[in-house]
């Protein structure tokens, strides 16, 4: 007897292992579960697999991590998407490397789940398109990304961003005064064919030029 109950044991955790699972995707986790309202990347990576794959494959722009990571401002993105779709999914995985690709710079997401573009929220945002991607630099909206787009997410966030002051092409002749405020380094070399008055630096002599 007991050997036939052992016979069964196997078989009967087996049926409530597969009962369990069968809960567990009817339940939604990793099965294209819709997602609304506010989400943390946690729950957005729990029940969608391929946006942590997307997040973990995409290799962001250098030059444009640089740029978000020197940035003296705080910029924010407001990110809108329909969980439905996978395509919307993927840009969610690589905006997602991008936070995590500049840690410790003043960039933050906020991610949202959205019905579609009928949603009320999408309504209240103005939203005609998914997947859209509000930026907001101190606080001021710059601009939105709506659907696909080239080139790549990162290149577009930094265009919203303030651009450093370009170099001058020709830069102000330095006045005499300025020169004058380096008179010790001028006397050590030769400068007679500088427009200085030199009765201001030098004693004139008492015999000769």
């Amino acid at each position: 007897m007991m050997t036939t109950g052992r016979k069964w044991t196997f078989p009967a955790a087996a049926i409530a292992c597969a009962l369990f699972g069968a809960f567990e995707i009817a339940g939604g986790r990793g099965s294209g579960q819709e997602l609304l309202g506010p989400l943390t990347k946690e729950q957005i990576l729990n029940v969608l697999p391929e946006c942590g794959f997307e997040r973990n494959a995409y290799g962001p722009a250098a030059a444009a991590l640089d740029m978000i990571r020197s940035a003296g401002v705080a910029i924010r993105v407001e990110a809108y998407f329909a969980s439905s779709d996978a395509e919307q999914v993927k840009w969610v995985g690589r905006l997602m490397k991008i936070e995590e690709a500049a840690a410790g710079s003043n960039l933050a997401v906020d991610y949202s789940g959205l019905a579609g573009t009928g949603d009320s929220l999408a309504a209240a945002k103005n939203i005609d398109k998914l997947p859209a991607f509000i930026i907001y630099v101190d606080g001021v909206e710059k601009g939105r990304l709506s659907g696909t787009f080239e080139p790549s997410l990162e290149e577009v966030l930094v265009s919203f961003l303030p651009q450093p002051p370009a170099a001058e092409e020709n830069p102000p002749e330095t006045s005499e005064d300025a020169i004058y405020a380096d008179r010790d380094y001028f006397r050590g070399i030769p400068h007679a064919h500088l427009p200085l008055d030199c009765t201001r630096c030098h004693i004139p002599r008492r015999n000769g030029p």
